[in-house]
């Protein structure tokens, strides 16, 4: 039985609930709103209505163990890490991770080495396999490497290339694939890394697939890691009081993959292939199609500014407001527009008519645009800049100070410069580019685009 049946089911029996939550399952957004109480399942030990969930999962992606999340690919990703290093272990990490990456690597005590991505015109592409190789042949201390494919926009490393590296060095390999829940369900995209050699991987099934917000899978792909850690580190992490309502949109989810997920991949494969037909005639605004990429999804629309009088701000702008179209994010020459399997052919059209229309007014320009593609020095250890002494800096006068802070631009939530690394004159240029153009460059202190948090180096 599907899990929104269950609850259905047991909301209809007449069981007055003198337990949490306080709602008491009054109101339009409460009704199937419970907690684990003895009749239901419990999302940590499941044995009955969760179990049968689990299970369908498992077979679904063929996997050695799964894990529903419901705080997101974040906690998936700090059980994962926590789970495979022990702490004070050297982990090797694409720069482009996600913060819930640093944010283990600083509370694990590990030392980190990064991976840069590729360039691919102003942004991060995929992480080389022979980059892994050098990394790990130049640290044998390292022992768990987690990279981020697909990326934000789409690109895919070469993952079964990267495994076989990993355990030759015998190092696990984590995949956040945050933004690739939907890849295995047809040909037309590149493959998961689930079945790629992955050790473990994370999804967020509510990105590219149709679960509620916050919610995703964590899967354990080998028998290289033990999941009874992965397990209690997921304990620890997530919630103890799992939303029922979210267990049940990951399990309808699952059971609409199972019962009729062709037919939808098969729609919106066609979809996908007349957008790029109708937006390969554009001018000046150009949609990028994977080049220079090992593999790439195209359901992610990546809709280019370089060359044109508009900026991806400027152009998401106009979207929004003229037009009434919200994309996924905006950088200082681009925009990503996200689709998935319950878009409809009138959204696609509108976009697809809207950007000719922009296109018409868009002129030709050559401009500068810099790629993130610079890793400032590490002066402090991660874990111990939380027990130094902080002063905030105007951002003019701070190249040379050590951060106290982590700057990204959200989405999607990459570090510009992380704690305990060095200003210099690069990663605070990219910085005030980013501000200037607009983009959503967010501070733990807050106080940019002015002042940055420094830590005060006594050693």
């Amino acid at each position: 039985m599907k899990v929104i049946d269950y609850l259905k089911e047991y909301n209809k029996k007449n069981i007055y609930p003198f337990h949490m939550p306080g709602n008491k399952r009054q109101g339009e957004f409460n009704q199937l709103d419970f907690t684990e109480v003895e009749s239901l399942d419990n999302l940590y030990h499941p044995e009955g209505i969760y179990k049968e969930s689990i299970d369908r999962i498992k077979n679904l992606y063929s996997t050695k163990e799964s894990y529903i999340l419901v705080n997101g690919s974040t906690v998936g990703i700090l059980s994962a890490i926590t789970g495979c290093a022990k702490k004070g272990d050297n982990i090797l990490m694409a720069r482009n991770c996600h913060k819930s990456a640093y944010n283990a690597v600083e509370i694990w005590d590990l030392f980190p080495t990064y991976l840069m991505p590729k360039s691919v015109h102003s942004f991060m592409g995929e992480i080389l396999s022979s980059d892994v190789e050098d990394a790990l042949n130049s640290n044998p201390k390292i022992t768990v490497c987690i990279i981020t494919s697909p990326t934000y926009e789409g690109i895919v490393s070469d993952i079964k290339s990267i495994a076989k590296i990993c355990h030759n060095h015998n190092v696990t390999l984590i995949v956040d694939e945050a933004h690739g829940s939907h890849l295995m369900f047809d040909d037309y995209f590149p493959n998961s890394a689930v079945n790629l050699g992955a050790d473990v991987v994370i999804q967020s099934t509510h990105k590219t697939l149709t679960s509620l917000t916050g919610t995703g899978l964590l899967h354990i792909c080998s028998d290289r890691v033990n999941k009874d850690i992965i397990k209690k580190r997921l304990m620890t992490f997530q919630t103890s009081s799992p939303n029922y309502l979210m267990v049940a949109s990951v399990d309808r989810c699952i059971c609409e993959l199972i019962e009729k997920g062709k037919e939808l991949f098969s729609t919106y494969r066609k979809r996908i292939n007349n957008f790029y037909l109708e937006c390969g005639k554009l001018k000046n605004l150009s949609i990028y199609k994977g080049e220079n990429a090992f593999a790439f999804d195209k359901s992610k629309i990546v809709i280019l500014t370089q060359n044109t009088n508009l900026s991806g701000t400027e152009l998401q702008k106009i979207l929004r407001e003229k037009y009434l179209i919200e994309t996924e994010m905006a950088s200082a020459d681009y925009i990503i527009a996200m689709t998935s399997i319950y878009d409809t052919d009138e959204g696609f059209t509108r976009l697809i008519n809207t950007l000719k229309d922009i296109d018409k007014n868009c002129i030709y320009r050559e401009k500068e645009s810099i790629t993130l593609n610079h890793i400032p020095k590490m002066k402090i250890k991660p874990c111990k800049v939380e027990d130094t002494e902080k002063e905030f800096i105007d951002i003019e006068n701070c190249c040379g100070k050590v951060s106290g802070e982590y700057i990204y631009a959200y989405p999607p939530g990459i570090p510009i410069i992380s704690i305990g690394e060095v200003f210099d004159e690069k990663a605070v240029n990219t910085i005030k580019y980013l501000i200037e153009k607009g983009v959503n460059v967010v501070s733990e202190g807050n106080k940019l685009p002015f002042k940055v948090c420094c830590a005060i180096d006594t050693r």
